[in-house]
């Protein structure tokens, strides 16, 4: 049983656009909801309905009322929770990567913004947590800069075991190893938005077009296309449909669409992003899924699918080291030394894997939100 505690107080600045942020902050909230209330910091109506569907604790779920253009300012929100600030015990960063790699006046402003808040914070006695998250790239000051602002939170709870061995190298303090967020996906909670049903000879593709930006990187997007070339045995006996569950994605889904249609590849677009129930749907459908989104790959194996982790492994540490830590290295695909995608008894034998890897790091990490918070 969880220890009930005063509230929790949690940002809605949570980007639409990107399903996979979406999902994570969704099941970070409805999991708070179960030991305390929950204060959202504004109203973000899909993010709401999600929280809301079919939760049994959703009465722990409040907008506290007041002057709306305050509402997710980064000072002056907090003058509608002045009232509140007695019922607070935590208040919590959004999950998602923190990267601190470039320099400059605005860099600095930011982490004295970060730093003073959480001094200010430490006097009230409330605890500062970021849960599910990943650190870097960090350039020198910024390692220093991110090491001395871990000083002033409570929890920091790295999802990947190289991440937070890296920065407790570092020095780094009040770091704590949380599984994924995804793994508190449970399907019952979304009943309503998937139907389970036998699976098509369909590949699912999905990628970004960089590893650590939004922008198209030419390099990464010609090796996606090398390895998807080489794989065009794999794909040719079975529907190849492109989908996207970030806006950002959808050029680089049209861009390797028609390089795949040049090799004499044929495919399907979804010319939306996808929503949570399109998601569920899809990736409980297809045979397979190759992608480099971290949430596309996690939603699909918590779906029962093969998902193959489509990348630079030499660069894209998050996503490489959080399938490692899976045990799932047999899915993981380097675009500049793998020549195709191939299917044996290991890669068949990674759902089952999966399913028994989910029940540990679900257990584990609900056992952080018992103990530790």
């Amino acid at each position: 049983m969880y220890t009930k505690c005063n509230g929790y107080l949690y940002p809605t600045r949570i980007k639409n656009t990107n399903l996979g942020d979406i999902l994570i902050n969704v099941l970070l909230v409805r999991e708070l909801s179960k030991s305390g209330i929950v204060f959202l910091d504004g109203s973000n109506k899909m993010f709401e309905s999600f929280i809301l569907y079919n939760n049994p604790n959703s009465s722990n779920i409040r907008i506290p009322k007041g002057i709306k253009y305050f509402e997710g300012k980064p000072v002056l929100r907090w003058i509608n929770f002045v009232t509140k600030i007695t019922q607070i015990q935590y208040v919590f960063d959004p999950p998602g990567s923190y990267a601190d790699n470039s320099e400059g006046i605005k860099v600095w402003l930011k982490f004295l913004k970060y730093f003073l808040r959480g001094k200010v914070l430490k006097l009230l006695n409330i605890k500062l947590a970021r849960v599910g998250m990943s650190v870097g790239p960090l350039s020198t000051k910024g390692m220093v800069r991110q090491r001395k602002l871990s000083q002033v939170y409570h929890l920091w709870g790295l999802r990947d075991s190289s991440n937070f061995e890296e920065l407790q190298l570092n020095g780094f303090a009040n770091l704590l190893k949380v599984e994924d967020l995804a793994y508190l996906f449970e399907r019952n909670s979304f009943e309503c938005l998937s139907a389970k049903k036998k699976k098509m000879a369909t590949v699912c593709l999905s990628f970004r077009g960089a590893v650590h930006s939004s922008n198209l990187d030419d390099h990464y997007i010609s090796g996606i296309i090398q390895f998807l070339k080489g794989s065009k045995d794999f794909l040719k006996d079975k529907k190849v449909l492109f989908a996207y569950q970030v806006e950002e994605d959808r050029e680089s889904c049209i861009l390797l669409r028609e390089r795949l249609q040049t090799e004499g590849v044929e495919s399907e677009m979804c010319m939306a992003r996808l929503t949570m129930s399109e998601a569920l749907l899809l990736y409980s459908n297809v045979e397979y899924v190759l992608t480099n989104r971290l949430h596309v790959a996690l939603l699909a194996l918590l779906c029962e699918t093969i998902a193959f982790a489509v990348t630079d492994v030499t660069e894209h540490k998050k996503l490489v080291n959080i399938y490692k830590d899976m045990g799932l290295e047999m899915l993981i695909v380097d675009i500049y030394n793998s020549d195709k995608v191939c299917i044996d008894e290991n890669i068949l034998h990674s759902i089952t894997l999966f399913s028994q890897i989910k029940e540990q790091k679900q257990s584990s990490l609900k056992s952080v939100f018992s103990s530790k918070l």
